[in-house]
């Protein structure tokens, strides 16, 4: 029994870029539910889907599947992998080349004069680093999706 997909069909291929986002961006959203951050559920949900789902997975993450499906196989590392990079990268960008030219975090500096401080790049880094870790739940679900088995 292997674990490589050689070749999805492409409703397969359609439906793993739909679904596989839905399950970590509901998850989020129940997260914020939960702390009382945000106050309306469904709203959150749908803006979360758009904006960190739909976005990058169709921004990054087929670009990404389109580049490596030539070189390598469908395998469960390479789909948790490729679902981190496609969250992360980003909000990572964002981190990086910040659109503010002045900015803060509970009173600490985190952008000046359009340049990322220190405190900045570590705080969107860890960020970018939950976003990976939801990205690789959605990959785990595309190859799931994808494969049609576990």
């Amino acid at each position: 029994m292997t674990d490589r997909v050689e070749n999805p069909s492409g409703w397969r291929l359609l439906a793993g870029f739909l679904l596989a986002p839905v399950p970590p961006v509901l998850l989020g959203a129940l997260g914020f539910e939960l702390m009382g951050d945000l106050p309306r559920f469904w709203e959150t949900f749908i803006i979360g889907l758009i904006v960190f789902g739909y976005a990058p997975a169709l921004f990054v993450g087929l670009p990404t599947y389109a580049v490596l499906r030539r070189k390598l196989r469908l395998t469960w590392l390479g789909c948790i992998l490729a679902g981190a990079f496609t969250a992360a990268l980003p909000w990572a960008l964002l981190a990086i080349f910040p659109l503010a030219t002045e900015a803060s975090s509970n009173g600490v500096r985190t952008v000046v004069d359009g340049h990322p401080t220190w405190f900045g790049l570590f705080e969107s880094l860890k960020s970018a680093a939950e976003l990976a870790a939801f990205g690789a739940l959605g990959g785990g679900i595309f190859r799931l999706i994808v494969a049609g088995r576990p």
